[in-house]
């Protein structure tokens, strides 16, 4: 009961429910994660005053009101005006129910296919039905794919068990993607010697991943430089850049990066 009054309080982006056969759990949606960057506002030199942004028409430079733009969409003949009203009526059915079309393999879905991700959590009366489906998502290691409609979208979404509740990540389209423009990699320009020793190397660094190691540096640069103008302390140093790496051997660069890594 605990677990469902906290839910309940997620800041959901999306309400509706996920159904696979003939069960149906009520569910929404919350932002896993979110980037962050400092954020300057601009200012007019002379007096520090906000600099604003107002709607103008380009062709004459004019200003104009909020409540006279519309939305247009341009094709050869000219410009097509659609309201927000009509773009409504066309909402499909995932709008309101992300309806379960296969479970797969996790290792089929290509990390680059990966765009948003969201937590999900029961909404009222649903937490049974959401344990079953995170039970069964978690016994089989499977990811289950829906598309919902969100933000104006209709989104592939892949649905998968966390460590104690279901995650869904919203999934680009394959057009979207790019696959086609991975490079292709010649693996005939190494030799057998080069791959092992380029293998221990990696076991060597081999760890368990906690995305708690890693901050943004430069973002908390900017924030101490922002508390040193402030406070007018000394601003931080400048950190010294690495020399750009000459070419080497690879299989020396190899030998002494692994030599370097068993000695730390």
């Amino acid at each position: 009961m605990q677990r469902e009054k906290r839910a309940n309080k997620m800041a959901s982006v999306w309400k509706g429910h996920i159904a696979f056969g003939l069960v149906s759990v009520p569910v929404k949606l919350a932002c896993a994660a979110r980037s962050e960057s400092v954020s300057f506002n601009e200012l007019r030199k002379s007096d520090l005053e906000p600099v604003g942004r107002k709607s103008y028409v380009k062709s004459d430079g004019s200003d104009i009101a909020p409540a006279d733009v519309v939305k247009g969409y341009k094709t050869g003949k000219g410009w097509v005006i659609v309201t927000p009203e009509e773009i409504k009526a066309l909402a499909p059915s995932s709008a309101h129910v992300a309806e379960i079309t296969e479970f797969v393999p996790i290792a089929q879905v290509d990390p680059v296919n990966y765009e948003s991700a969201y937590w999900i959590a029961p909404d009222e009366g649903g937490s049974k039905a959401y344990a079953l489906l995170y039970d069964g998502l978690k016994r089989s290691g499977a990811v289950a794919i829906a598309k919902i409609t969100m933000s104006s979208r209709e989104h592939v979404l892949a649905i998968r068990a966390g460590k104690s509740g279901i995650v869904a990540h919203t999934l680009f389209y394959a057009h979207e993607a790019r696959a086609t423009e991975e490079y292709r990699t010649d693996l005939g320009q190494i030799g057998e010697a080069e791959s092992e020793l380029a293998s221990s190397l990696i076991a060597a660094y081999s760890g368990t991943f906690d995305a708690s190691k890693f901050s943004d540096g430069y973002r908390e640069k900017i924030l101490a430089l922002i508390a040193s103008k402030e406070s007018g302390a000394a601003p931080p140093k400048p950190e010294a850049q690495k020399p750009q790496a000459a070419a080497v051997d690879i299989m020396a660069a190899l030998k002494a990066s692994l030599a370097a890594r068993k000695a730390a």
